[in-house]
């Protein structure tokens, strides 16, 4: 009986052990941060996609508007978070001017604290 006593004392100081030893190599959790998200448009594609919905044939003013807009728009974006807030905003010159005649995108103007 003594030598099962025994056994068990020993098995649960072993289990400790190894369980603080777990405790102390994990690092604290730390719950802030930063994210950055890129969003490319394709403008060209927008306009090819209009033109074939309104089953337009005339393609010489799409071609004019796409020589003069820039194929692609590239906006970029935070996300920061702590453990009370998360921001998501447009990145400090991350949004590129708007040239195309479709006006803007609303996340360009605004931003949301959750």
């Amino acid at each position: 009986m003594t030598k099962t006593i025994q056994l068990f004392i020993l098995i649960l100081l072993t289990s400790s052990i190894a369980n603080a030893q777990n405790a102390a190599s994990k690092p604290p959790i730390n719950l802030k941060g930063k994210i950055t998200f890129e969003r490319k448009l394709n403008n060209h594609k927008m306009m090819d996609d209009m033109m074939q919905a309104r089953n337009n044939m005339n393609n010489q003013w799409a071609d004019n508007a796409k020589k003069n807009t820039p194929k692609y728009k590239t906006d970029i974006f935070e996300l920061l978070f702590n453990e009370k807030n998360t921001l998501y905003k447009p990145a400090k010159n991350g949004i590129t001017e708007n040239k195309s005649m479709w006006g803007g995108i609303p996340a360009e103007k605004k931003c949301c604290i959750l």
